[in-house]
């Protein structure tokens, strides 16, 4: 091999061992993880169910696409599929008939973790949603949504991974002679997608393709596809009604 080709393959081979080195975040996307976000969370979670205290934390992330320059909001979509025939009553965290009502809440202003970034930095304001979902007895249906002031609009940069939210299921009424039953049924929730919002008229950004996974699992559940992709306009409708 003359000089000059030798030379040619190995900037090739450069190349080729430079894009197969890159971060798999590069991607835009979204991630769900237990504790903390993408790969640095776990992917499934087991407990005993024999305490009462103590939470268990999901983690939704996002890697945006070019462009997103005026951020201001995001809105999520979450599917929870149990085994059973029916919801379990520990599954039934809903405020009106819920056997938990008070064990289900959401977090949006990252504090205690570093991973990923933190959008929010303290100014965020967000609100949650859950019902019995409607596309079969076995689901729950979660939505959450967070904004800022419109006028704090801010870029996001597209090689990085962002905390969008961390939803807290506590152990409440797992054990004892008031327990919920179903905490040791197998479950699985699945992020649907990330709606990303911007002032000034940009189209909203729907995200719904994993960067490293989408769905967690409880006590070892398996996941059966999402649930349909939900507007920013039409999840913050369900507050008023």
């Amino acid at each position: 091999m003359t000089p000059a080709r030798l030379q040619s393959s190995l900037c090739a081979l450069a190349l080729v061992a430079g894009l197969l080195s890159r971060s798999p975040a590069s991607a835009s996307g979204i991630n769900l993880s237990w504790n903390d976000c993408g790969t640095y969370g776990v992917g499934g979670k087991s407990s005993p169910c024999t305490a009462n205290s103590g939470v268990n934390i999901i983690v939704g992330s996002f890697v945006p696409p070019p462009g997103i320059n005026t951020l201001v909001a995001i809105a999520a979509t979450l599917d929870v599929q149990t085994s059973s025939p029916v919801l379990p009553n520990w599954w039934q965290l809903d405020r009106d008939n819920g056997c938990r009502p008070s064990s289900l809440s959401s977090q949006f202003n990252i504090q205690t973790l570093s991973s990923c970034a933190d959008f929010w930095q303290g100014q965020g304001l967000g609100m949650m949603d859950y019902r019995r979902s409607d596309r079969g007895a076995n689901r729950g249906l979660l939505r959450l949504v967070c904004a800022i002031d419109e006028n704090a609009g801010r870029s996001v940069d597209s090689g990085t991974e962002y905390y969008a939210f961390q939803v807290v299921i506590n152990n409440a009424r797992s054990s004892g002679s008031d327990a919920c039953s179903g905490c040791m049924t197998p479950t699985c929730i699945i992020l649907n997608s990330i709606e990303l919002d911007q002032f000034g008229g940009p189209a909203p950004q729907i995200l719904t393709n994993p960067v490293n996974r989408s769905m967690v699992t409880w006590q070892g559940g398996e996941c059966q596809g999402g649930v349909r992709n939900r507007t920013f306009g039409q999840i913050k409708s369900i507050y008023r009604n």
